[in-house]
């Protein structure tokens, strides 16, 4: 399952990385590249608010003894993502 998941877009992180360099000086290339950025982000966003809804949902109409689980989710994410230093 994990195989599946994971192992095409490293495949093509892999074997595209070296003809990368070639392309990108290609003005077509890039300007296309900013619209898929944006179109990434769009995605993303969308699937932020999906997901947040879900969330608001489950949060109304769960009862306070199961709320915690959430609200642990909501405040530790956004602590451990500025407390948390990753070294590159």
């Amino acid at each position: 399952g994990t195989v599946a998941i994971f192992l095409p877009s490293a495949l093509l992180v892999l074997f595209f990385f070296p003809v990368w360099h070639n392309i990108q000086k290609y003005a077509v290339v890039f300007r296309s590249l900013e619209g898929i950025n944006a179109a990434v982000v769009g995605i993303m966003l969308g699937a932020v608010l999906y997901l947040g809804n879900d969330v608001y949902t489950a949060v109304t109409y769960n009862t306070p003894a199961e709320l915690w689980k959430y609200l642990l989710v909501i405040v530790a994410s956004p602590l451990l993502l500025l407390l948390t230093k990753i070294r590159t």
